[in-house]
């Protein structure tokens, strides 16, 4: 089985000319992307960087995407992915952690701020040098990719994976689907999440090519069925909450081009599969699961004319092998509730620096290594797998993995804060939002003061979008927070507004119930704001694809 570099090297003498990928109107063929890689790795190499090295990669989506992720890896690095949306103080403590050599970047963000003493290098700069390429020896077992996600313990956590785990799961996808030479896949993932590999790395392993969506434009909807129309993409992987959007436009259900949807990284409302059937397009859709320590678990094809009670099930075995156990991590009887774990190639190696974390959650049994999910499942009577909750405080928001911790720790550091404890609450559409309980020491800080605080540390999506004071935590006789007493607790909710205004004209009652229906809120008031109830950019733009088709020009920004 080839690393992933080689499947770049392999389509340039396949297809030299064929497009690799496309961004506004210009290409790169495999043949362009393949000098340029090269060229890289060559810049790369000259700069000390040599198997095992650390490599930051910090870039916007662009042509220089694809080559500048080749290149490095060429040139035996590992990389890790900082996402250029991300505050300055988080993209530093990844960098700082995962010890990185050096940066790759962009001339645009030469200027961001990195940690002291660190070689940042413009991939530019290194395609203008031309210098010569001498090949690394590179293994199937070598490290290829850190990627940081939320820790428990207030600071992320690397996951490691190695060229074999992540090329396992390419042929997987490629063995499942069959996409064909040529065939388009739209590129939308922010840089720090491991969607990055298979919108990479999948269409090189076919021949396809790699749709780049503009930097911005990757949780605009209307944008997206734009450049899906205008391109003619037939693989598309978004979360819920955008393919929600999306079918707001009637543009969307008009395409021809789409042959499949995938759905991933949060769970499906059943509602929205029965509506992607009813407004859509004719593509196949399908909810996948998985993780970034285990990327394709399993996956379930949704079908026109069936009724998805609640959420969409998690469906069957994918690249890697689900185990229902127990807290022994033996197997329990079909039907019965335990722990999600998974086992197969597609895995990680584990946490990068943190022993301790590794031997809890990758375990040894009689099926083999595992990963514990922390997921709560259980075997269906066909033979698939549901999800039951999690065993521990760890929630998706808007599609990221977030360990609640991360955020309570965060809150501890304001000022007159003594305790804080943050929950997921669900809405009926499958949102996800964050609500905050706090202690005081002395007067309540502000919405917008807390906000602020918790923004200038962590990204935007582990931001609480409501803040609770009460008079004590409330505690299980063990010590542990008792989360369900502390939702039922009265307290004093800090409002963003001073005052609720409620609406005044038609106007303001059609947009405040229409606020209020997107976030699952019982009432908005005129003068609310919308990052401060719980709205992110996707609904957002939902609002605007709802009062657009009603004759209301709204904007979203």
């Amino acid at each position: 089985m080839p690393v992933l570099h080689e499947l770049l090297s392999a389509q340039a003498v396949r297809d030299e000319a064929g497009i690799a990928s496309l961004c506004e109107g210009q290409t790169l063929t495999f043949g362009q992307a393949e000098v340029h890689a090269n060229r890289i790795a060559a810049g790369l190499a000259a700069r000390g960087i040599a198997l095992g090295s650390r490599v930051g990669l910090h870039l916007s989506r662009s042509l220089h995407l694809m080559p500048a992720l080749v290149g490095l890896l060429r040139a035996g690095g590992v990389c890790v992915p900082v996402d250029p949306e991300d505050p300055a103080e988080r993209r530093t403590v990844i960098l700082e952690f995962a010890r990185t050599d050096l940066v790759l970047t962009e001339r645009a963000l030469l200027t961001a701020a990195y940690p002291p003493g660190t070689i940042v290098v413009a991939v530019e700069d290194l395609l203008a040098e031309k210098a010569d390429f001498t090949p690394v020896a590179v293994g199937g077992d070598a490290l290829a990719f850190v990627f940081y996600t939320s820790g428990s313990t207030g600071v992320p956590k690397g996951v490691m994976l190695t060229h074999q785990a992540l090329v396992s799961g390419q042929y997987w996808l490629q063995d499942t689907f069959d996409l064909k030479p040529g065939e388009r896949h739209l590129l939308r993932t922010t840089l720090s999440i491991t969607n990055l590999v298979r919108e990479v790395f999948w269409p090189l392993l076919h021949g396809g090519t790699a749709v780049v969506v503009p930097p911005g434009d990757h949780k605009d909807p209307d944008r997206l069925v734009e450049i899906i129309n205008a391109t003619g993409v037939c693989n598309l992987l978004v979360v819920p909450a955008l393919i929600a959007g999306m079918l707001q436009n009637p543009a969307f259900a008009a395409n021809t081009s789409l042959r499949y949807v995938f759905c991933s990284s949060d769970v499906m409302p059943g509602a929205l599969a029965e509506e992607f059937f009813a407004t859509g397009p004719g593509a196949r859709l399908f909810n996948m699961y998985g993780l970034t320590e285990a990327l394709y678990a399993s996956n379930f094809e949704c079908l026109p004319g069936v009724t998805y009670d609640g959420f969409v099930p998690i469906g069957h075995a994918a690249e890697l092998t689900p185990l229902i156990l127990d807290d022994m991590l033996r197997p329990v009887p079909d039907g019965e509730t335990g722990e999600l774990c998974l086992t197969g190639t597609g895995m990680a190696s584990g946490y990068d620096r943190l022993p301790e974390l590794t031997t809890a959650k990758f375990a040894y049994t009689p099926a083999g290594r595992v990963f514990r999910t922390g997921d709560l499942a259980r075997r269906t009577a066909d033979g698939g797998f549901e999800l039951h909750g999690r065993m521990d405080d760890q929630v998706k928001v808007s599609g990221y993995r977030v360990e609640l911790g991360e955020v309570e720790a965060r809150l501890k550091t304001f000022p007159g804060i003594t305790g804080a404890v943050v929950s997921g609450r669900r809405g009926a559409g499958g949102h996800q939002r964050l609500i905050a309980h706090l202690t005081c020491s002395g007067p309540a800080p502000t919405a917008a003061d807390l906000r602020a605080h918790v923004a200038r540390h962590l990204p935007a999506y582990m931001v609480p979008a409501a803040f609770t004071v009460v008079d004590a935590i409330p505690l299980t006789h063990n010590g542990k927070v008792d989360r369900r007493a502390l939702a039922g607790q009265d307290g004093h909710l800090i409002h963003l507004a001073e005052t609720h205004q409620e609406p005044r004209t038609d106007l303001e009652r059609y947009l405040c119930g229409l606020w209020a229906d997107v976030l699952d809120l019982a009432r908005v008031g005129v003068h609310d704001d919308f990052l401060a109830l719980g709205g992110d950019s996707i609904q957002g733009f939902l609002i605007a694809a709802k009062a657009n088709a009603k004759g209301i020009g709204l904007s979203s920004t």
